[in-house]
């Protein structure tokens, strides 16, 4: 480790991460006890650019 973990600066990561951690669990708790929602999933982001072609052959018949 390259900082003394008496430092200052590790102390308030640490502060901080117990803050995300804290927090994450009364999200998680809430949302399974139906006390809060999530926002609805959006649609994935349109992709752009020519689209793939489709193979027009057939592959169960012969040539």
């Amino acid at each position: 480790m390259t900082v003394d973990p008496a430092d200052p600066v590790v102390h308030a990561a640490w502060y901080r991460l117990a803050e995300l951690v804290d927090g994450y669990t009364d999200l998680t708790t809430a949302v399974t006890q139906r006390a809060r929602r999530l926002p609805p999933r959006r649609s994935p982001p349109m992709t752009y650019g020519s689209p793939r072609k489709e193979s027009t052959t057939n592959s169960t018949t012969p040539p």
